[in-house]
């Protein structure tokens, strides 16, 4: 899978699952460098979805858990900030170093689609949306 978000998320990673709980505890999101980096991320329920169809039908392989788009870390965050309805500042910070994976992080999940087609990996805005 790529980089996973939901509600009972233990980790609190960078992205939807640290900006929504900063938004609802009133603080300001700050962003490495301006949030330009490009990532997919998918909802945990999605992940969830891919691994029982792929028990069910007793098919195994490598299959990519992913949502299939990019979104920068900027536009999650106003996004977030949007959904909430937040009254929060999203502030730049300077980067400490490179830029991972020169700022963009795609993956193709046209095999999870071909081989389940019941499948159905929710958009960036309705899995944030459902997550708050």
């Amino acid at each position: 899978p790529t980089l996973i978000y939901g509600k009972e998320d233990p980790h609190n990673g960078y992205g939807p699952n640290s900006f929504r709980r900063l938004a609802i505890a009133d603080q300001d999101i700050k962003l490495f460098g301006d949030g330009e980096e490009q990532r997919d991320h998918i909802h945990v329920e999605d992940v969830a979805d891919i691994v029982w169809n792929a028990i069910a039908a007793e098919v195994d392989g490598v299959f990519n858990a992913v949502s299939g788009s990019v979104t920068s870390f900027h536009d999650l965050a106003h996004l977030t900030k949007k959904v909430l309805g937040k009254d929060i500042s999203i502030i730049s910070t300077p980067r400490k170093g490179v830029m991972p994976h020169n700022g963009y992080r795609a993956f193709d999940n046209s095999k999870v689609l071909e081989t389940f087609p019941k499948v159905k990996i929710r958009s960036i805005e309705d899995g944030i949306s459902s997550t708050i």
